[in-house]
């Protein structure tokens, strides 16, 4: 992605802060034009100055700028990058395929989906699943905040108690608010809470290991989050299959109570089917 873009010659960037989360190892090298649309105009200024700055609602102007560029045709060569992306990100969340189709076979349409600043929510949910109709999905965007799901997750239910809500997350990120369990029990929230566990740190262990870096600090000793979360008086599952998630959510939707589900997270870019 940084490759293509830096070849464009405008770049337009919709409703993004372009945030340290974004930027975190070197900024985009943007030789074109960038325009910039967000509803805050300190963007505008921030990491990535505008050369255009649009002030507005991204809907409405996404719209206005469709009706003004509905007759326009761009050169056909500009499908190569996007093609090559596309590629890219579908080798990324291989591992997580499997498991993710089944999170989206058991979830309704309506379902709210908060995951955390993991792997298998960055490189895997956000790439990988289809969020249709969209505005359901809810990430820490910007400084990429560790143990957002599960608050969040409770939020968005307290908030919305109509609509299912389920959370994503990795092991790490987890264990950041894991005592949050104990106030959805209180509450008695319906809430399928699914870990992806790789005992750790995953991407900043891979990180230095493309560096050549010995691993440190990011092997964690885990708990058995099932078990943990029936010490909380919720209920906890242990699944080994994609077909076994679709089946766990579905029952955890149906439940009074939240329900903790783990997998664990498969080695290298093809995960099962």
């Amino acid at each position: 992605m940084r490759h293509w873009l830096a070849t464009c010659d405008v770049v337009l960037a919709i409703g993004t802060e372009l945030g340290p989360a974004d930027l975190w190892e070197e900024r985009f090298a943007l030789t074109g034009t960038l325009i910039r649309v967000d509803v805050d105009p300190a963007q505008m200024y921030g990491d990535h100055v505008a050369d255009v700055a649009i002030v507005a609602d991204a809907a409405l102007a996404v719209q206005g700028l469709g009706d003004h560029l509905r007759d326009v045709a761009g050169p056909a060569s500009r499908e190569g990058p996007g093609c090559d992306y596309r590629a890219e990100q579908e080798k990324l969340t291989g591992r997580w395929t499997g498991y993710l189709r089944a999170l989206g076979q058991a979830l309704p349409e309506d379902a709210i989906i908060v995951g955390d600043n993991s792997m298998v929510v960055y490189h895997g949910a956000l790439v990988g699943m289809v969020i249709d109709p969209p505005g359901r999905f809810l990430f820490p965007a910007g400084f990429g905040t560790l143990g957002f799901a599960l608050p969040a997750g409770i939020g968005a239910k307290l908030g919305r108690p109509d609509r299912p809500v389920a959370v994503l997350a990795g092991d790490g990120a987890l264990q950041f608010s894991l005592q949050e369990l104990a106030m959805a029990v209180e509450l008695g929230l319906s809430l399928p809470v699914i870990v992806a566990l790789n005992g750790g740190f995953g991407e900043i262990r891979e990180e230095m290991v493309r560096k050549g870096m010995r691993p440190v600090a990011v092997d964690l000793h885990g708990p058995d989050f099932p078990v943990l979360a029936e010490a909380y008086g919720a209920h906890g599952r242990a699944v080994k299959s994609p077909e076994g998630l679709r089946e766990a959510v579905e029952e955890a939707l149906r439940t009074p109570v939240p329900t903790v589900i783990t997998f664990t997270e498969p080695c290298g870019d093809d995960g099962p089917e």
